[in-house]
């Protein structure tokens, strides 16, 4: 096929192998992500041990990161950040800060309900990728979250209706409400 003058083929955007996956191929015909994980195996990038928490000593299993202080809890990690004397005193409340969230995105319906009952609903298990969930950590991919099936980006309610559980990794892919699957 000839291209009129000055003009040259585009090339099509090529796309990971992995089915369902529409991230941009990078190597190999996978997306960074499945190569990573498919390719150079996700235990050689991201080597972890037991470490104590250096705030109570409980052991921890985390990455090995000399860079990072290893703490237990979201607790723990703000004294680190403010100290023993500045770390909030008060645990913190799911439920508050959701509905804070929620108003301040201008969100029509907000009602207030304790994650708790949305895990127990759900059974304790992702709605997308059937796994069982872990207690909510930071730190953990397999630990349950509370998600809004129509974000409140998009003007979906605050409400138990409108949540479901998800693992922290299938909740932090989502993007303007839509999960990828891999």
């Amino acid at each position: 096929m000839a291209f009129p003058k000055g003009e040259t083929p585009v090339p099509a955007a090529r796309t990971c192998d992995v089915p369902g996956c529409r991230n941009g191929h990078r190597a190999r015909g996978f997306c960074a992500t499945h190569y990573n994980r498919l390719v150079m195996g996700e235990s050689s990038r991201h080597p972890k041990e037991q470490r104590p928490c250096v705030v109570c000593g409980a052991v921890v299993v985390r990455r090995v990161d000399a860079s990072y202080a290893t703490t237990c809890s979201v607790r723990c990690r703000s004294v680190v950040q403010w100290g023993h004397r500045l770390a909030p005193s008060s645990g913190y409340d799911w439920a508050q800060d959701a509905v804070k969230r929620a108003r301040a995105a201008g969100v029509a319906i907000v009602e207030v309900f304790d994650r708790a009952a949305v895990f127990a609903r759900d059974e304790w298990t992702c709605q997308l990728c059937a796994i069982r969930c872990t207690d909510p950590d930071p730190y953990t991919l397999t630990a349950a979250t509370v998600d809004h099936v129509v974000a409140l980006a998009d003007q979906g309610e605050h409400s138990r209706a409108n949540a479901q559980t998800l693992c922290l990794s299938c909740n932090s892919s989502k993007q303007a409400g839509i999960a990828q699957k891999v």
